[in-house]
């Protein structure tokens, strides 16, 4: 399987309500995009949003906002702080910490 199958298929996984299982591919995804791409590398970003998230539904939300944080400082750094992706994440960041 390609590393954007994996992604796709780690997304898929999720929306089906099987966190777990798609926290587990995307975790691999994630750390081979790093290791191919680097840590600022788009896809790479995204894929450690999307791992926030699963972290986040198996009830790890200190993984979660850990995550988060580092995307959003990245993204920040990489695209600006207006940018519709950072935004996002900030988003959801902020959604983390209020609870929600």
């Amino acid at each position: 399987m390609t590393l954007g199958a994996g992604h796709n298929h780690a997304w898929a996984l999720y929306l089906l309500g099987r966190f777990g299982e798609a926290d587990e591919e995307i975790r691999v995804v994630a750390d081979a995009y790093v290791r191919r791409f680097g840590p600022e590398y788009p896809i790479v970003l995204a894929a450690r949003h999307f791992f926030s998230r699963t972290r986040s539904a198996l009830g790890h939300l200190d993984v979660g906002v850990e995550l988060m944080t580092d995307v959003v400082a990245r993204r920040e750094r990489g695209l600006g702080p207006e940018h519709p992706f950072t935004v996002a994440s900030r988003r959801l960041l902020d959604e983390y910490r209020s609870g929600q």
